[in-house]
């Protein structure tokens, strides 16, 4: 069915040939340079005249053999259209071929505007996309363009400042002040912001709020971390002096304090910055020394020699809080230990042979029917010659090992006690190093391992070591630099811990005092209930 623009079916049904012919041409035109699409209408019948019109029309614009050939043949326009527009003649058939151009056109101009059509609907698609990641972009949370901004606003509108209100029911937590040691760690993250929690829920109840922040100056940890930074810089404490020590501590302080205040600020923490401390403020420092005196007033505080824990590599005491037990491999070295009078000898095991140096007595206890003849003889120290006495305390355990312990005051906390109980001699062995002292003889300046080691050796060719069987044992170590600690006595101070105890015990017990979950109460009964004397002296510059 031979289709061609309306405008020219009208020509063609008013007899203009000529008109309809030209018509169609330019309209082929018009679609070759963009013009609109082509009207589809039925195949026009022509009217009377209209025919020879036509082929004058097309004979007069240049018909020739050529196109009637493609057209019969069907090429450039389509074949039924061809057939059905032969009888015609020559006018219809080139009529068909203008359609065929304009045809071609207007599929040329189509597949252009498919082409320009599939670019907007890409650029579509693409502006969608980006309009939807950008949508996307807005519903997800970015803290960084909102917490500041909000929590300066809180600050300025001093939401988290608190003052007295005696209207109001009062509601204070003090912030556990984090170490100036660096940074804060996950462990800070998770106890403050249970903190907050409390604070904000109390805060929209109506109480009256206080949360009160500050920073801990951490002696023993943050000048271990002083010296680390300075070792690496190749200088030591002692050469800069305590004056220029301290300085460099005050610009530590600077630095880490800021940082962690700035993280707790990050974290939305809702604390009265306006009274944020430090532990050695002036005010702080004012109030540790008018505790200290009215303690030592009350008789609570004392200084004196006890058995403290000692690390070697800090070279300072350090509190039993601030000791961490590892499970360490080590031995049982059994060792004989011959009766002075020629009688026989006393077998004991020891995990530190080197400790034999200090040893003032033997212990068995006084039920124990294997040595209760032995009990008041005395026994020759192997390698030192010294004579000592062999005593009965119920501190030992019968039914471990071979019921006999060493005793060594000076260099464990239970010997110490035992020989408080029998007036034994303290023979302290060991320096703030852990170096064997003069009173080791001939292995004075070994370091406390290497002179185990020649111990064992010189007992085993003595005859003292009956034999060495593995042995895993709990070790204390510094909290803060992992040294072993090496339990020595040392003049130091003291807080007389059963007088504080005993209320702090009662407390949980009349129930005034709860734990949750309750079975810690066990934990807690355990400690308080053997606690000793608390050594609160330090051997730093960096401190009160």
């Amino acid at each position: 069915m031979l289709r061609v623009d309306r405008a020219a079916g009208e020509h063609l049904s008013a007899g203009d040939g000529q008109a309809a012919v030209v018509h169609l041409h330019l309209r082929a035109e018009r679609a070759q340079h963009g013009g609109r699409a082509l009207e589809p209408v039925g195949l026009l019948e022509p009217q009377a005249g209209g025919v020879d019109d036509l082929r004058l029309a097309v004979r007069e614009r240049g018909d020739d053999a050529q196109h009637r050939d493609q057209i019969r043949d069907g090429r450039g326009v389509d074949r039924d259209a061809a057939q059905r527009a032969a009888p015609y003649g020559d006018g219809i058939l080139r009529l068909a071929h203008i359609r065929a151009e304009a045809a071609q056109h207007i599929q040329h101009r189509a597949v252009a505007l498919r082409r320009v059509g599939r670019k907007a609907r890409d650029r579509d698609a693409g502006g969608r996309e980006r309009a939807h990641a950008q949508e996307k972009r807005g519903k997800t949370y970015e803290p960084k363009s909102v917490e500041s901004r909000l929590y300066d606003f809180w600050q300025k509108n001093g939401y988290f400042h608190a003052e007295p209100d005696k209207s109001k029911k009062p509601y204070t937590i003090v912030m556990p002040p984090p170490n100036i040691t660096g940074q804060l760690h996950m462990g800070h993250a998770l106890d403050n912001t249970l903190q907050d929690i409390l604070t904000r829920f109390r805060r929209m109840q109506g109480y009256c709020t206080l949360w009160l922040p500050g920073t801990d100056h951490a002696s023993i940890a943050t000048e271990a971390k002083i010296v680390a930074a300075m070792a690496e810089e190749g200088v030591t404490k002692e050469e800069l002096g305590r004056e220029g020590f301290l300085e460099r501590a005050w610009e530590w302080k600077k630095v880490y304090g800021g940082r962690i205040t700035e993280q707790l600020r990050k974290m939305g923490s809702s604390c009265d910055w306006s009274r944020e401390r430090f532990t050695m403020d002036e005010g702080c420092s004012k109030a540790v020394r008018e505790v200290f005196v009215n303690l030592y007033n009350k008789g609570l505080i004392y200084r004196g020699e006890r058995i403290i824990n000692w690390c070697p590599h800090c070279k300072t005491s350090i509190s039993d809080a601030e000791v961490e037990y590892t499970e360490q491999d080590g031995f049982f070295w059994h060792l004989r230990y011959p009766l002075t009078d020629g009688s026989g000898f006393i077998e004991l095991a020891t995990t530190r042979p080197e400790t034999l140096l200090g040893d003032t007595a033997v212990a068995v206890h006084p039920d124990d029917e294997r040595y209760k003849d032995m009990v008041g003889k005395t026994l020759t120290l192997p390698l030192v010659g010294r004579e000592i006495p062999i005593v009965a305390d119920s501190y030992v355990d019968p039914e471990f090992g071979t019921g006999v312990v060493k005793i060594t005051p000076a260099h464990d906390p239970n010997d110490f006690e035992v020989g408080l109980r029998h007036n034994l001699e303290v023979i302290n062995v060991l320096d703030d190093g852990a170096v064997i002292n003069e009173n080791g003889g001939k292995y004075q300046g070994l370091d406390r391992y290497e002179a185990r080691k020649r111990i064992v050796e010189d007992l085993d060719k003595g005859g003292f070591l009956v034999r060495v069987e593995p042995h895993a044992h709990n070790v204390g170590e510094c909290y803060r630099c992992h040294t072993t600690v090496e339990p020595r006595v040392s003049r130091q101070w003291f807080v007389k811990m059963e007088p504080l105890a005993k209320p702090a015990i009662e407390a949980v017990k009349s129930g005034e005092t709860k734990f949750i979950p309750e079975r810690f109460e066990k934990t807690y009964f355990h400690w308080m209930e053997n606690i000793r004397d608390w050594c609160i002296s330090r051997q730093l510059w960096w401190g009160h």
